[in-house]
């Protein structure tokens, strides 16, 4: 591991933000992409994975807001847009401690072949992406 300079935290805050930026707006990129990078500089697994859950969940939440604000969707009481974001928030926050459970908790070697693993899947998807229509019993299965 390497002495964190302002620096090199400017650069973490300026790729984080901009992770987030596309993540929010064009539903991709934060996580999948990001966690390669931070590790391939030589950040550790069990240091990133829990940190980018964690503030993955938290840019959700704050694009969630934004959404409503400008008025993307509706969340109001019982609306459809309520009833799928409450579908993926409690899903995705048990997804979130467990990812945090298990990235600190398996060896590093799994963790960074997890992380190869599902970088090309999800560039094969990019390429050969999957087309389907929506279905309530899609979004909660």
């Amino acid at each position: 591991m390497f002495e964190l300079s302002i620096y090199i935290v400017m650069f973490l805050i300026a790729l984080a933000f901009l992770a987030e930026l596309i993540d929010s707006s064009l539903g991709m990129m934060y996580g999948t992409l990001l966690s390669p990078i931070l590790i391939a500089i030589g950040f550790n697994p069990t240091s990133v994975i829990p940190a980018i859950l964690i503030s993955q969940a938290m840019g959700g939440i704050v694009g969630t807001i934004s959404h409503h604000r400008y008025r993307n969707a509706d969340f109001h009481f019982n609306t459809k847009h309520t009833k799928i974001v409450l579908s993926v928030v409690i899903s995705g926050l048990t997804a979130t401690a467990i990812g945090v459970y298990a990235a600190t908790n398996i060896p590093s070697w799994i963790l960074k072949s997890y992380i190869g693993i599902l970088v090309v899947f999800m560039g094969t998807l990019c390429i050969f992406p999957l087309y389907y229509t929506f279905k309530w019993w899609k979004i909660i299965s």
